[in-house]
């Protein structure tokens, strides 16, 4: 590969393998301990490396556990098992005799000489049943922290990777073999009692298989670490998890654990993990860049607004251009047509797996067809295409009455809920305007408030209330949350929800808007690592692709709505897509974690983050950073006529039409009619001026919180602000009012407005 990646991951990247690092809002401090005063460094057992308090736990002082747990010492034999059924054993007798069918493996280099074996291998993987019970197989240590808050929990453990699948005669024998033979752990903290309830479950545990790690110095090749090449290996790797810890003793419990559809047969030998509390590496709640209640959405305002709509219309007809490309497989889907079909279901339950799967295909099927036809009738002009959006939006409004159980609705819902939003800003906010539509053909109100109990109580709230916490789900792996906040995000836009909103800001910046206690890796500093690396990193490209991609769609929607978190944790999205962007061209990164060249180089779900990010950067922003990788993946990766969406329909340069910002020359000069306050009642007027060639010329308005008490806001406007002193204030008064543009978050302006009482 070209020279460019190498200089791009060393300037940009820096090589740094630390996680978490300190972010522009850390504080290097000592944190204070159990009694309010005693600093980590005065509590036994935790050291400062890096600014970060960290302690070491041996995986073998261990404090109980259950089931099939074994002390091992390094040079001891670890039995490890083919995973063949007993009829397969029989009917393949004499060409099994040449495999050898009890293997085992000899692990070195342990801290303190010893390590745990975390659960007796299953003999039989022929099935999904034949597997380790759940909650059978469980160990807790005691973990004693001097503060609450959050912790980073790095496990030191190895996966050999034994369950290869076995052929005999041209047949499988143990096809049900997980591919990538993932040992799954819930992990629990203060429930050791029972570990298979919700009540302290704080998100899994997966320890893919081990392989190379960079800080070893016989490093395997990252180009050659397929199944096969890494089997029966010895190596250590890392992985790694943020829990909440309780001032005090907690228990950390982990428990082998199936889940629904997914044989577990064989657990990780686990050598420590170590303990680092990383509670000042994150956004204080106060410095979330949350809306105030009277803000005011930008309509349309998701994925794109009227400018970029405007600029597919324009060069829709360019063969040679993304935007022509891209119009050219909307109009080739048959998603696209105003004969399609839709089929709303009265009940949508989806399981792990698609296993049940009741109305969910039909569910993403019309979803899209609703947002293309939208599409079509924008770009077109055709009001059939319109009625058409128009009829799917209604039918699943008024036919879908219950969602069940099955966990992956929630994200079916994510990946698929913005299309449905998405042509509902179409039809309300630019079709239902359209002075050349008769009324009889608009979407009608009545209709326009059954799909928002839609949106609200059906899929936000999966036939519940609907709550603040939005239902994410902190327990699963970060795509999900990443994901999910895409949608609860694009939802708050459409429904004009700025506490909707604001919980999908906080949970993007701190990932604990349903509970502290419950920290999402799918949070932007808890799913990209500070070197760029993901927490599905080490699973598969795959995974790790869709949480960039929710990642990237919140950043662009809140971007629409003239709020910059791009630049959030130092760039940290930028950093992240960099790194697999690089990663996936076929260049060598820096991984703690044993990055998986699982779905390498091959485009998942459209992966749109590409576009997005590159977009942005190049568009948007005055960045001097390299991001030229970016734009050979999205080239050469994302869109190839491989690059599908959850239907199966060609999106590559669909996504690049539909995510190539607009560019628009901006400016903001803000305008005071006073600069001081001198007796009560007094107002001031302060007003934006915008010089733009878009449509979008309102300014966002930033006001700090603490001078309220002394002055309120009497008007706020797209471009003007009036305030008014309501009580002399008692100490003195210095306000610093700022703006941002909505077309370009980055143009602002800013004035200070003091106090004076020299009239008095």
């Amino acid at each position: 590969m070209k020279k460019f990646t190498k200089i791009i991951l060393s300037t940009i990247l820096g090589f740094s393998l630390s996680f978490p690092v300190a972010n522009e809002f850390a504080q290097n401090v000592d944190a204070k301990g159990i009694d309010g005063s005693t600093p980590f460094q005065h509590v036994q057992g935790w050291n400062r490396t890096n600014g970060h308090y960290t302690k070491r736990y041996e995986a073998e002082n261990f404090d109980t556990h259950t089931g099939n747990v074994a002390i091992r010492k390094n040079g001891e034999k670890i039995p490890v098992t083919s995973g063949i059924s007993e009829n397969n054993r029989q009917a393949h007798a004499d060409e099994l005799k040449k495999i050898d069918l009890k293997n085992f493996i000899v692990l070195h280099n342990a801290s303190k000489g010893k390590f745990v074996d975390f659960s007796k291998p299953v003999e039989d993987a022929g099935s999904y049943e034949n597997t380790i019970p759940e909650g059978q197989d469980t160990v807790t240590w005691k973990v004693n922290v001097p503060k609450s808050g959050f912790y980073r929990v790095r496990f030191k453990y190895n996966n050999p990777a034994t369950e290869t699948a076995i052929a005999v005669n041209g047949k499988q024998l143990n096809a049900n073999r997980n591919a990538r033979d993932e040992r799954n752990c819930r992990v629990t903290v203060n429930n050791s009692s029972d570990s298979l309830s919700n009540n302290g479950w704080t998100g899994w545990m997966i320890f893919n298989i081990s392989g190379y790690n960079s800080n070893d110095a016989q490093t395997d090749s990252q180009s050659n670490n397929n199944y096969a090449e890494v089997r029966n290996n010895t190596k250590w790797n890392n992985n790694y998890m943020n829990v909440y810890f309780k001032a005090g003793k907690n228990d950390l419990t982990l428990g082998i654990q199936a889940p629904p559809g997914q044989g577990v047969y064989d657990g990780p030998n686990l050598d420590y993990f170590d303990v680092t509390y990383i509670g000042n590496d994150y956004v204080n709640a106060s410095q979330v860049p949350n809306v105030n209640q009277n803000f005011k959405f930008q309509h349309p305002g998701i994925y794109y607004t009227i400018d970029d709509l405007k600029n597919m219309k324009v060069n829709k007809d360019d063969p040679n251009s993304i935007y022509g490309k891209g119009y050219q497989q909307l109009k080739d889907s048959p998603f696209s047509s105003a004969d399609y079909q839709d089929n709303p279901q009265a009940l949508i339950d989806v399981g792990p797996y698609n296993n049940p799967n009741f109305g969910g295909s039909e569910f993403t099927r019309d979803g899209i067809a609703a947002h293309f036809n939208a599409l079509r009738w924008y770009l077109d002009g055709d009001i059939a295409n319109a009625k058409k959006a128009i009829e799917i939006v209604n039918d699943w409004s008024y036919t879908l009455k219950d969602v069940g159980h099955g966990n992956d609705a929630k994200l079916r819902f994510a990946l698929i809920g913005p299309d449905y939003l998405s042509a509902a800003e179409i039809l309300r906010y630019s079709y239902n305007e359209d002075p050349t539509i008769a009324q009889k053909d608009k979407w009608q109100e009545k209709d326009i408030q059954a799909f928002d109990h839609f949106i609200k109580d059906m899929l936000i709230a999966r036939g519940g209330a609907y709550t603040s916490s939005a239902d994410f789900y902190p327990q699963a792996n970060g795509a999900w949350d990443a994901l999910i906040g895409g949608f609860n995000m694009a939802a708050g836009v459409y429904l004009n929800d700025t506490d909707l909103f604001n919980t999908a800001l906080r949970q993007f910046y701190r990932g604990d808007a349903v509970d502290e206690t419950y920290p999402s890796m799918g949070s932007l500093p808890n799913y990209i690592y500070a070197s760029g690396e993901s927490q599905e990193s080490s699973r598969d490209e795959a995974h790790a692709q869709l949480g960039l991609n929710g990642l990237a769609f919140q950043s662009d929607i809140a971007w629409n709505q003239g709020i910059n978190i791009y630049d959030a944790y130092d760039s940290r999205l930028l950093k992240g897509v960099l790194y697999n962007a690089t990663y996936n061209l076929g260049e060598r990164v820096p991984s703690e974690t044993f990055i998986s060249d699982l779905s390498r180089g091959v485009s998942n779900d459209g992966s749109p983050f590409l576009e997005i990010v590159y977009n942005h950067y190049v568009n948007q922003t005055a960045t001097h950073k390299d991001i030229s990788a970016i734009l050979q993946a999205t080239e050469t990766i994302a869109r190839q006529p491989t690059s599908k969406n959850e239907a199966g329909v060609p999106v590559g340069y669909f996504d690049a039409m539909l995510l190539s910002e607009s560019k628009a020359t901006v400016s903001l000069k803000l305008q005071a009619s006073a600069r001081a306050f001198s007796r009560i009642g007094d107002k001031i007027t302060i007003n934006a001026k915008v010089n733009t060639n878009s449509e979008i010329k309102g300014v966002r308005w930033q006001l700090p919180s603490h001078f309220r008490s002394s002055v309120a806001v009497v008007k706020e406007s797209d471009r003007q602000l009036v305030l008014q002193l309501i009580r002399k204030p008692k100490v003195p008064l210095k306000i610093e009012v700022s703006a941002s543009t909505i077309k370009n978050a980055s143009v602002k302006d800013k004035i200070y407005l003091s106090y004076s009482s020299s009239r008095h």
